[in-house]
């Protein structure tokens, strides 16, 4: 049983509603496939996920219960310019990333940000965001001041969109983190390898795109 064990790992499955920007899971799928999809996220939780973990997506019915729509898949993770920069270079460094430059502007119904460029990882998540934090906390502290916490956007590929919603019972409650299943993990085998990336934006607006036209500079290449 032991060395059975060794040759599998387990990823955790995650259950995330989807909020008002969307007013429809329809409206939700056609972006995901465009875009994929990206969440934002305390940095906290994502340092219990993992690349290659399953998301379940969720709406709520007022009243009523909880439904899953559609299903997807960790790849990975957005952060701003600067932050990204210094987390890839440092994983460059190690022989744990390549960087990849281009991208453009993604404008989604619950926000819009610029994509500068694109750190391919050879890493886990968790290893990644606490990188992420430490460049974070000492930025803060060469300004003086005390770091407020940490948000990222968590990045997924749509893995499939049910026919027929699945009600939940017991339904679980509206919260605009993320839950996770206790009784639902991914089984494995050992040489699995999920997608792993660290994406680089600037100009992140939460609700809209903003109306002023700004400049967005490239990271330099990486040599």
């Amino acid at each position: 049983m032991s060395l059975q064990m060794e040759l599998i790992h387990q990823n955790s499955t995650w259950m995330h509603f989807i909020g008002g920007y969307y007013k429809s899971e329809e409206q939700f799928v056609r972006e995901a496939g465009k875009y994929g999809i990206s969440r934002r996220v305390p940095a906290q939780v994502v340092r219990g996920m993992e690349f290659g973990d399953r998301l379940i997506f969720l709406r709520y019915v007022k009243g009523k219960s909880a439904y899953a729509f559609a299903e997807g898949q960790i790849v990975g993770l957005t952060l701003e310019g600067d932050i990204a920069k210094q987390v890839g270079d440092r994983l460059i460094q190690e022989g744990k990333a390549e960087y990849h430059d281009g991208g453009g502007m993604v404008q989604r119904e619950c926000g819009s940000y610029f994509v500068l460029g694109t750190f391919e990882v050879k890493t886990t998540l968790k290893e990644t965001m606490d990188i992420a934090q430490e460049v974070h906390a000492k930025q803060a502290k060469e300004k003086g001041e005390e770091p407020e916490p940490l948000f990222v956007l968590v990045n997924a590929k749509l893995i499939i969109a049910y026919a027929d919603p699945v009600y939940l019972s017991p339904s679980p409650k509206f919260t605009r983190s993320f839950i996770r299943s206790d009784d639902s993990s991914f089984i494995a085998p050992a040489d699995y390898s999920p997608e792993r990336s660290v994406v680089a934006i600037d100009g992140y607006e939460k609700k809209a795109r903003s109306k002023k036209t700004v400049d967005y500079p490239r990271l330099p290449e990486v040599v």
